[in-house]
């Protein structure tokens, strides 16, 4: 799949493919001086999880000033449930040399020129955030070539980098996101000398769990992605996504109404009477977003040694006449409690 995206030269255009899984980085030195392009990124639009999937992006260099020792570094946001520190492999190949070439994490501490005291993943992150996401459980991981490089003014240089990155167990869709700069002038704030490249909705399928989007907002939200019972989790009802009957009604006492199931008894614990506190507080004083915040082991009164399976929840209006569900299937919104 293929995206235009901006012209380079005066008939080369930018093409966007799906990249997702891994951070790459290259190095060929040059930047103060030195436009950069990223010419076009391929991968399929999905993934098995557990399974590798391989990322392929062009990269190019338009020199306008000698530099010398300077690297190519290629940043990749990922959903932290992939551990792509671990889990990622990137070699590239360049129109200025021949053969495979290696590269490596940036070693924590390394700092940007242009960002001292900062971690290049720190760095990107204060710049790009997490693309367009919606959910900040996301890491940046910033690679750069093992060799370095001195280039001539005039050149024009291709890398043309390949990326192989296990996909974490979850079955999840996010927006896999690309940072694109060089050593000698890391974290310049003009942009004719990093690129930044924002995919679409790129899905990881056959894995653990419930879908977790990061792709698109919903009307229920979680944090964190990743709990047990004895960690305190926050819901969100988020009013303005999309038309609902809580908000046409003009409702402005949201309460969250659950069922929690205990692990391997069976047992259904059911927080449905609308209390004071299952009362969610609105979280600006315009718009309709509305979240509370609770303890699960507390909040369902568990017993000694009991663990939560799930919930199901739904929002609803004081005397529960009105009720927000999963418009997709039509039932109760599901968070899944992870053993650890």
């Amino acid at each position: 799949m293929k995206f235009n995206t901006q012209k380079m030269k005066a008939d080369t255009i930018l093409s966007r493919k799906w990249f997702v899984g891994n951070v790459v980085v290259i190095v060929l030195g040059i930047f103060a001086i030195t436009c950069v392009f990223i010419n076009e990124v391929e991968y399929a639009p999905s993934v098995d999880a557990g399974q590798i999937a391989e990322f392929k992006l062009t990269v190019f260099l338009d020199v306008a000033e000698a530099r010398n020792d300077a690297r190519l570094v290629v940043g990749f946001l990922a959903p932290r449930s992939w551990n792509a520190a671990q889990n990622i492999t990137a070699t590239y190949t360049d129109s200025e040399e021949s053969g495979v070439q290696t590269m490596s994490i940036i070693p924590a501490g390394t700092s940007p020129s242009q960002a001292p005291g900062q971690s290049w993943p720190a760095a990107i992150r204060g710049r790009v955030g997490i693309g367009e996401n919606v959910l900040d459980d996301m890491e940046w991981i910033t690679f750069w070539t093992d060799k370095t490089y001195s280039v001539n003014n005039g050149q024009d240089i291709y890398v043309y980098v390949t990326i192989r990155a296990k996909a974490g167990p979850e079955n999840l869709k996010f927006k896999p996101t690309f940072f694109v700069n060089e050593t000698a002038d890391g974290m310049t704030t003009n942009q004719d000398f990093y690129k930044v490249y924002k995919g679409d909705c790129f899905a990881v399928t056959n894995g653990t769990g419930d879908v977790i989007d990061f792709c698109e907002l919903h009307f229920n939200s979680v944090q964190p992605l990743t709990a047990t019972e004895d960690d305190f989790i926050t819901i969100g009802f988020q009013g303005d996504v999309d038309t609902n009957d809580l908000v046409e009604a003009g409702v402005d006492k949201i309460f969250l109404s659950s069922t929690a199931y205990v692990r391997g008894s069976g047992r259904q614990i059911e927080v449905r009477d609308n209390t004071a506190a299952q009362q969610m507080k609105k979280q600006f004083q315009y718009g309709n977003s509305y979240a509370i915040t609770v303890w699960p082991a507390r909040y369902y009164n568990l017993a000694e040694g009991e663990e939560l399976e799930r919930i199901e929840y739904s929002f609803t209006n004081e005397d529960g006449s009105i009720e927000v569900v999963d418009e997709a299937v039509g039932t109760d919104f599901v968070y899944t409690f992870k053993c650890q």
